[in-house]
């Protein structure tokens, strides 16, 4: 295999891989137990991709520059990069054929980039030059650059939530593809400088520079998901929390219910001897009655105990609260999210209010309606709030509780927005169920 042909297999793999990052931004990959329970249709993927590639790559060695070069190109790239959505990415052929299309813009932007800033800063025609270092080092460039844009994307739509926004992370992202882009822009003065072009030093270095890329990518892959089976631990424990409170608190209702039906007996039989007390009597035991089932805000029972739950802590620290629900007893979002989400928001306002001496406040309403679960919450505040951040004092848990409401609003492919008055503080949320 000549040179020419070795570049040409180092652009495809770039091609494919940038392809891939690019569809993995919006579309889910296919997992390693897909792929182990179908080993079979696994093989015949590969096989298919493969031919993909050589047709990609076999097919312009016979025909000239022209309309119909141009028309066969734009063919076998959609063909190769159909096969690699179709086989190792779960959505619909609409998606796939919008983000191919996309893809394809993306391409020939940066191409025309890479070609405008050579051409005018070393008056170089990558694109008719006889030296593979001119060729491709263009070529690479313009595929580096891509390389960026697709990481930028995938670090502002996939980056973990613990460092969501920092820009040290997405300088990290762009790091290592922007040095290379830039080494291949430059390049065309080091080879002019030279008496010949090298071909083999050249290929060395575009061979080391895709692996420190591919290299670079699977660090942080392996980052994020770390990041992500830290939140997912973290989970796990608040939830277990939550359940501690959750049983306690209904212990704690079964043995007030208890007591009330062991002395209901007793004091009625003393009711009818004595009807003069026998009116503000019943007045006292209706009102425990009535205590004790005003924590009945839903039929759906896990959400209700939780509101009970925290319900009784506002009470207890003074607050007012009103709770408008409306929610079937059953719905498709898994509950330990819904529990994460709906405790983490009102044990902030909760702790907002706490920190208040003045007037002590909560409303809520939390309304299922068409698939979509909304949630708003207003609570007072001592002060006028400059960001969404908790104030808790154990570093463990300081911010794990807007992050995971953060964590679980995305998850869910919802929105969420807060306001911050002079002496309240208002957040909406709305989350859509999944089929």
């Amino acid at each position: 295999m000549t040179f020419s042909g070795l570049f040409e297999l180092i652009k495809s793999v770039n091609d494919i891989f940038i392809m891939s990052v690019f569809f993995s931004c919006y579309l889910p990959a296919r997992s390693i137990d897909y792929w182990q329970k179908r080993k079979l249709k696994g093989l015949f993927a590969v096989l298919i991709v493969i031919t993909a590639y050589l047709i990609r790559n076999i097919s312009p060695m016979y025909l000239s520059f022209g309309s119909f070069y141009m028309l066969v190109n734009v063919a076998t790239y959609i063909f190769l990069m159909y096969s690699i959505g179709y086989f190792f990415f779960k959505g619909q052929v609409v998606t796939k054929l919008l983000l191919i299309f996309l893809s394809m813009i993306l391409v020939l932007f940066f191409d025309f980039l890479v070609y405008w800033i050579i051409q005018n800063l070393f008056a170089v025609n990558y694109f008719a030059s006889n030296q593979l270092s001119y060729a491709y080092g263009g070529i690479f460039a313009s595929q580096f650059i891509q390389l960026i844009a697709v990481f930028l994307l995938r670090a502002k739509r996939k980056a973990p939530i613990g460092i969501n926004g920092k820009n040290s992370f997405y300088l990290l992202q762009v790091l290592i593809p922007f040095m290379t882009s830039l080494f291949f822009i430059i390049y065309p003065i080091f080879v002019e400088q030279q008496a010949q072009d090298d071909e083999v030093r050249f290929f060395m270095v575009v061979l080391l520079f895709t692996v420190i890329n591919l290299v670079h990518f699977l660090i942080l892959e392996i980052h994020q998901k770390l990041e992500k089976e830290n939140y997912e631990n973290l989970f796990l424990v608040q939830e277990f929390a939550h359940r501690e409170e959750y049983y306690q608190q209904m212990e704690n209702h079964q043995t007030k219910i208890r007591a009330i039906r062991h002395d209901l007996k007793n004091q009625l039989l003393t009711l009818v001897a004595d009807s003069h007390e026998s009116e503000s009597q019943i007045e006292k035991l209706l009102g425990e009655v009535i205590k004790e089932e005003a924590s009945q805000f839903t039929q759906n029972s896990g959400i209700n105990q939780l509101l009970s739950n925290k319900y009784q802590r506002a009470q207890e620290s003074n607050i007012q609260t009103s709770f408008e629900v409306k929610v079937p007893a059953e719905m498709n979002f898994e509950m330990r999210d819904l529990g994460a989400l709906i405790g983490n928001a009102i044990d902030n306002a909760i702790e907002a209010c706490q920190r208040s001496s003045q007037e002590r406040w909560i409303d809520l309403k939390l309304i299922y309606f068409n698939h979509m679960l909304l949630l708003e919450i207003e609570n007072s505040t001592a002060e006028q709030v400059t960001d969404f951040k908790t104030q808790k004092k154990k570093a463990f848990e300081h911010g794990f509780g807007v992050k995971s409401i953060q964590a679980i609003t995305e998850k869910y492919q919802g929105d969420m927005l807060y306001e911050a008055k002079k002496t309240s503080f208002r957040l909406e949320l709305s989350i859509w169920e999944p089929n």
